[in-house]
């Protein structure tokens, strides 16, 4: 290895590397180095690296190490396989681009039948069998069992298997009940009459759900219906998943809390699964908790449809954590708290990682809490993608929409106004450090004191064919200091202000008092 420059620095994980030279040298750095401790004391690197010769069995045609030397390092999580494809597994994951070979390697790669949820009956026990030895496979034993009750073995013989090559190999069967929670097991002995020298990768286990059905269509939740209850219709879903677009109609009445901590099977941007008040109107299913009231974790295809979400008794409506992915609030009442405390929101997102792709907040009435609808992303690598917020009505303390590095589609058609309840400086929308398609037709009305009516930092279009429309909206912002109407700041590129209404009154500021407040930091804005 030869280090050009500043070793300390430019190079920051250097480690579990073989370096072997039949010369003098190991590797240069700031000088040349003989050996590799020398080159780990100039370094501070390769803390785990050796000098071993590989003694590769067929040079020039491959690089494959001796069978008899160790170059074992630790997993790499994105490089699953050697260059041949061998999987590579913590007793084979040699330094290089060849996995050790072992004479005996015999694998199960997976069970083929039974999946994860199954319907009920018998059904057939199947592997994925694979031999990694050098040696061709003729034969091998199979051990398994269910339950921890070990079933008859299967003996293979006249098998014809190379290094690398599989085939299927049908075990027996299971008899599955509703609700029944089958664990099966399987592992490989004595290939060709050998002891395997690579065990790590002989036992595969699974479990396997029955199911009486997969839900697909309309379902009625409440006292006689087909559910009775919310925890029964997740113990559905968690175990058995949907084969098709469900929707969840909800009796009337006051529900507790619900986290959503996972994306069930077999959902998709089709197969989507909607929780709704069965007469339609939110007023009759109330969502009620002390603290945040729907909790969405790492969750996706999922639909919020005509309830009311009421969380004046605790903090949060809505909120994401983690990745949540196609998830819509439609049609939905949200209550927030209406005192001036930063941690009531109506729908929030925090900045951590795994970020929002896909979310649609359209059609609800968002009433109280510091913000109205507050989305953070974790930095501009990690923003929350692809998310429109149309048709709204929002009445806030101090934000109705606040974004931060988050990348929108579209905020359209919404009403947002200063609640009756707030004295403070009001902000319609804020937005940071992200990127938009159009915002259009918003009212913003104010009446104590605003801040701005619509502002955005490093904030606007993706590129000049990629430009942002901010169109036909009316702002009617009443400020007592100095107010302005839409702040352009730095970094508000590739946008088009057309069409915008705008009226500040009872403002006695002069500094950043206008309807329409441009920096001179931005690219490519026009204003008509």
């Amino acid at each position: 290895i030869y280090y050009n420059g500043n070793y300390n620095t430019n190079y920051f994980t250097v480690d579990y590397n073989n370096y072997y030279n039949t010369g003098t040298n190991v590797g240069y750095a700031g000088a040349a180095r003989a050996t590799l401790s020398a080159l780990q004391s100039a370094t501070g690197q390769d803390a785990n690296s050796t000098n071993v010769n590989p003694t590769f069995a067929a040079i020039p045609t491959d690089l494959v190490v001796s069978p008899s030397i160790n170059l074992l390092s630790p997993l790499l999580e994105d490089i699953t396989v050697d260059i041949n494809g061998m999987p590579r597994d913590a007793s084979n994951n040699n330094m290089g681009c060849y996995a050790k070979i072992f004479t005996y390697d015999v694998s199960l790669i997976s069970f083929i039948s039974p999946q994860e949820r199954e319907l009920v009956g018998t059904i057939p026990v199947s592997v994925r069998l694979a031999n990694f030895g050098a040696n061709t496979l003729t034969s091998v034993n199979i051990a398994w069992s269910i339950n921890g009750v070990s079933q008859t073995p299967i003996t293979l013989t006249g098998l014809f298997l190379p290094q690398l090559a599989d085939t299927i190999v049908v075990l027996g069967s299971v008899n599955l009940t509703a609700g029944s929670l089958i664990n099966v097991e399987a592992y490989t002995y004595q290939p060709n009459a050998n002891a395997d020298q690579n065990t790590s990768n002989d036992t595969i286990r699974m479990s396997t759900y029955g199911c009486s059905s997969f839900l697909s269509g309309t379902y009625t939740v409440g006292s006689g219906k087909d559910f009775a209850n919310l925890n029964a219709v997740y113990a559905q879903l968690s175990n058995c998943g949907v084969m098709g677009p469900v929707t969840f109609l909800l009796d009337s009445g006051v529900y507790a809390g619900v986290s959503i901590t996972d994306q069930f099977m077999g959902t998709s941007s089709s197969n989507t699964i909607t929780l709704t008040s069965a007469s339609g109107n939110p007023a009759d299913v109330i969502f009620s908790s002390g603290t945040d009231v729907i909790t969405l974790e790492n969750t996706a295809h999922l639909v919020l449809k005509d309830v009311t979400i009421d969380a004046r008794g605790g903090e949060v409506g809505v909120r994401f954590v983690g990745y949540n992915e196609n998830i819509e609030i439609n049609g939905c009442q949200i209550y927030a708290n209406p005192t001036a405390t930063a941690t009531y929101r109506g729908i929030s997102r925090d900045n951590t990682p795994n970020p929002l792709s896909n979310i649609r907040i359209i059609n609800n009435n968002i009433d109280g809490g510091y913000y109205g609808i507050y989305l953070y992303g974790d930095g501009t690598g990690e923003r929350n993608i692809d998310v429109t917020i149309n048709n709204n009505t929002i009445s806030t303390m101090y934000y109705g929409i606040y974004g931060y590095y988050t990348n929108f589609i579209e905020i359209n058609n919404n009403i947002i106004t200063q609640h009756y309840n707030s004295t403070a400086a009001f902000y319609g929308m804020s937005l940071y450090y992200g990127l938009a398609s159009e915002i259009s037709k918003n009212k913003i009305h104010t009446h104590y004191n605003t801040t701005y009516g619509i502002y955005g930092s490093s904030f606007g279009g993706a590129s000049a064919t990629m430009r942002l429309l901010i169109a036909n909206n009316e702002l009617i912002l009443k400020g007592s200091a100095s107010p302005s109407g839409i702040n352009i700041g730095s970094g508000q590129n590739y946008t088009d202000f057309y069409q915008n209404s705008i009226l500040l009154y009872g403002g006695t500021g002069t500094s950043n008092h206008a309807c329409l407040y441009l920096l001179n930091t931005a690219t490519s804005v026009r204003i008509k």
